[in-house]
């Protein structure tokens, strides 16, 4: 079976939108008296396109491939956290244009990645010939904007709410699978979510939640041991606790999602899955707490 790879963002008029670009994008690169102002870039997985607090000075028009945008979490810069996916036909690094700061974060090519780059003189030599040109360009940067500030406001949302789960002491598992996908399924419309949990005494899995039982899909937990679109209507998380696997949750679809949505969730599935493994963590330490103290007051007899 096919693994779909990809990580995240939203999803309003998403085959409109995509077609919008991707004709848009062409009709520059195939403009004649546009393209001598572009330069074309290659990049190979993963090279980079540019670092983050580099200086900005370019924005590039996505041919093929995806770019990951990632954010340094450490200061050395070993660790980063992936924001998102930006696939062909799409603009990167616009606030270069506008603004005189150093890149915010970097972009990294995930697959074969070809652009079109254009330095910001050269964009407003453009501006100034091609006055028609300037009007439609700055529509396309403000919908591309809209679109991704939408995106964030609405994984900013997810993440306060579900993060709400963090600061209750729950003492079993199944409680806390139960309560984490009854927040979640707020922000998954059509989707039917499973939650599992794993029996250590006979090493299966538990179903302890689910949606929308009219879904029948067979697929085997066992087999995943890492977060994966199994299809394009199917994303499996496993959820690891040193190394084993003690819960995972199943993300079932009622549609196949085109590429640009599995991106665009794949990167809601990230902030879900740090959750997840984040309150997991907090409830099996509570849980082997409670049971000393118990044992404790049994042999001291209070």
């Amino acid at each position: 079976m096919k693994q779909w790879q990809g990580r995240a963002i939203r999803k309003i008029s998403k085959d409109f939108y995509k077609e919008y670009n991707m004709s848009y994008i062409k009709e520059i690169i195939n403009n004649p008296k546009l393209k001598v102002f572009f330069m074309e870039k290659n990049y190979k997985p993963g090279d980079i396109i540019f670092e983050e607090g580099e200086e900005s000075n370019s924005l590039y028009l996505i041919e093929k491939g995806d770019v990951i945008i990632q954010k340094a979490i450490n200061k050395e810069k070993t660790e980063f956290k992936e924001l998102a996916i930006i696939s062909e036909y799409n603009i990167l690094g616009e606030i270069a244009m506008f603004e005189n700061i150093p890149r915010t974060a970097r972009a990294k090519a995930l697959t074969e990645v070809d652009v079109k780059a254009i330095t910001k003189e050269k964009f407003f030599e453009i501006i100034k010939n091609e006055p028609e040109f300037s009007f439609n360009f700055f529509s396309f940067i403000i919908k591309t904007l809209s679109e991704r500030v939408s995106h964030t406001s609405k994984e900013l949302t997810l993440l306060y709410d579900i993060s709400k789960n963090l600061i209750v002491d729950y003492l079993e598992e199944k409680k806390f699978i139960s309560a984490l996908i009854d927040e979640i399924s707020l922000y998954f419309e059509n989707w039917d979510i499973e939650g599992y949990c794993y029996n250590i005494f006979n090493e299966e899995f538990e179903k302890v939640k689910e949606l929308d039982s009219g879904f029948n899909r067979d697929i085997n937990i066992l087999n995943y041991r890492e977060p994966l679109w199994i299809d394009a209507s199917s994303y499996i998380m496993p959820v690891k606790i040193k190394d084993k696997v003690l819960m995972a949750m199943l993300f079932l679809s009622k549609r196949e999602l085109n590429r640009n949505e599995i991106n665009d969730f794949t990167t809601i599935f990230n902030t879900i899955y740090f959750i997840a493994s984040s309150g997991l963590e907090r409830t099996l330490r509570n849980k082997e707490d409670y049971f000393f103290k118990k044992l404790k007051q049994r042999k001291t007899g209070i």
